[in-house]
């Protein structure tokens, strides 16, 4: 699952890099690129979904434990003290 966020993470610093290439390549930007919808707009328009996605992904990641055989121990009764097992 980590994996999953990760990837999510990077396509989201991915697409915000594409959007400030807005900034720096208007041509390549303002290009129409599905029924006349230019390039720029498609970016600014998937970013936050992305970003959303990768927040989602990584809480997901983040609720899960990480460590199965420490719960187990957890949840088994502490053993007696020493003085009281020396009497």
């Amino acid at each position: 699952m980590r994996r999953a966020s990760a990837i999510a993470v990077t396509g989201s610093l991915a697409l915000f890099v594409l959007t400030v290439l807005a900034s720096c390549a208007p041509g390549l930007m303002s290009r129409p690129l599905v029924d006349g919808i230019p390039a720029g707009l498609l970016l600014a328009l998937v970013q936050p979904l992305a970003v959303v996605l990768a927040v989602v992904l990584y809480e997901i990641a983040a609720c899960r434990p990480q460590d199965p055989p420490a719960g187990t121990v957890a949840e088994q009764p502490a053993p007696e003290p020493w003085w009281a097992v020396v009497r």
